[in-house]
């Protein structure tokens, strides 16, 4: 497989990084770029040169997608489960990280870890096995937070070779057109953080409002109706009533969890592929290892404080196909005003601050000038923050009603490159030619990103290409392959 130009650049400076003496490379690469290509290709070289090679993954599924990109360069893995006898004439292997970690410990030259900013990786990297093991840690979000081991605990170095702008601006992602409420929605105030994220369980309960089903699927009908669409909830709960939301109101939607069995999983992608239904609901699944490119839609109907996981939810409609110019992300959780744009530039770094508390507890007043249900008066006493009742003088504190406001939605647009009014309200698929040519230059995108946006475009005629101002005759060729015009 021939490598786009900066998967080629991965390699090279990996290599480059191996010879100054570092052993432990972090690759960071966008959702949508292939990392799983390049690693492949990586460790196919490995393997070439004599060496051994294994990818390590934490999930099933991306087990299964390393498999196959493998086999693309024509290896043939060994999958490692249990304590399977290892064949080391086979050079090549693919295990999860558990099973690495419990059952079986490798003897090899190079370790590839997928999705390595997360913690489950750390525990596999301090065993002496790997101590001398060269190491390529991918992942799109080298990010850790809070009391999280430091990711330059593990690696020595970063390789970052291509943005989503970039990738954007050369036509391998489509660009995305993002929604979301200028005002209200479910109230976060209370909810607090467990984890480096908001707790689950309040996080539902601010959402599990009839007003905010609603609301999902008003904006769904209004900014992306009839398109394929993917749905990431908070629980499966939350899913299922998500599901049953959309149902109700007319729009085709599928339900999908992991305790669900592996066949029924399959079988509801199949057929969501095949067009049986719309919007694919689904709770802690799809957001790593899942390539859909018809995904058209990105509906984030909870709210988080992870900038990974709110570019991984966001990233699965980013992949082109065929009619595709764009996708939408439809926010429910006013994420893109705590997290920022999905496409903008991200500062990364492999040592993260870590702010330690004061140690003081947060505390209350029983307030003396207000009766509880009991009619009972506060006694002035102050007392910690969570609690229910008074210790001194067993006055009930009143529970805090959560505010609903269902605010208005809109589109967000970035500052930096927001566009006039006279593009503003368009989608691509309906501007002129010119008219996406300014977008381009507004922008600041590559010709690949025009020659993608028109090869979406069935309603143009060769003549029509041929009189753009921008005409290439490379250009016009590719396009009318793309769209098989004599």
């Amino acid at each position: 497989m021939k490598l786009r130009p900066y998967q080629q650049e991965s390699k090279d400076l990996s290599r480059q990084l191996y010879r100054e003496g570092h052993r432990r490379v972090m690759l960071c690469k966008p959702t949508g770029s292939g990392k799983t290509v390049t690693f492949a290709s990586i460790a196919s070289d490995a393997v070439a040169m004599g060496s051994r090679a294994a990818i390590v993954v934490d999930r099933k599924e991306l087990l299964e997608q390393a498999v196959e990109k493998l086999k693309m360069y024509g290896l043939n893995p060994q999958i490692i489960r249990g304590k399977n006898r290892v064949n080391y004439q086979n050079k090549c292997f693919v295990a999860t990280v558990q099973t690495l970690i419990n059952r079986q410990q490798l003897d090899l030259n190079l370790l590839i870890i997928d999705e390595a900013h997360k913690q489950t990786f750390d525990k596999l990297l301090a065993l002496d096995a790997y101590k001398r093991t060269f190491v390529i840690g991918a992942t799109a979000t080298p990010m850790r937070t809070g009391r999280m081991k430091q990711l330059s605990d593990n690696y020595t170095a970063m390789i970052e070779p291509v943005t989503i702008s970039e990738l954007i601006a050369d036509g391998f992602l489509v660009p995305a057109i993002t929604f979301a409420a200028k005002s209200g929605g479910a109230d976060m105030s209370d909810v607090k953080t467990k984890l480096g994220d908001f707790e689950k369980k309040a996080m539902f309960d601010a959402f599990n409002k009839a007003p905010l089903y609603a609301g999902v699927v008003e904006q769904y009908k209004k900014f992306s109706y009839n398109e394929r669409a993917i749905c990431f909830n908070i629980n499966v709960e939350h899913s299922k009533k998500t599901a049953q939301a959309f149902e109700a109101a007319g729009v085709s939607a599928r339900h999908c969890d992991g305790s669900m069995t592996e066949k029924e999983r399959a079988m509801t992608l199949k057929e969501w592929r095949m067009g049986l239904f719309l919007v694919l609901c689904n709770c802690d699944l799809f957001t790593t290892g899942f390539d859909e490119p018809t995904i058209r839609t990105v509906i984030v109907n909870r709210a988080t404080q992870s900038v990974p996981l709110w570019l991984q939810m966001c990233g699965r409609g980013s992949r082109p196909s065929e009619g595709k110019g764009e996708f939408n992300i439809i926010d429910m959780g006013a994420n893109i005003y705590r997290l920022g744009f999905w496409e903008q530039e991200r500062k990364y770094n492999l040592t993260h601050e870590y702010k330690k508390s004061k140690g003081e507890a947060p505390v209350k007043e029983c307030d003396p000038t207000v009766g509880d249900v009991n009619g009972l008066t506060g006694c002035g006493a102050v007392v910690p923050a969570s609690s229910t009742a008074c210790k001194h003088c067993g006055f009930v504190f009143p529970i805090k009603k959560k505010k609903l406001i269902v605010g208005d939605f809109g589109q967000v647009t970035n500052d930096t490159n927001a566009l006039p009014e006279h593009l503003a309200n368009k989608k691509y698929k309906s501007m002129s030619l010119s008219d996406l040519d300014e977008v381009r230059q507004i922008r600041k995108y590559n010709l690949g990103w025009l020659v993608r946006q028109v090869a979406t475009r069935s309603d143009l005629s060769l003549e029509q290409l041929q009189e753009f101002k921008g005409y290439k005759k490379s250009w016009v060729e590719v396009t009318k392959k793309r769209l098989g015009l004599n």
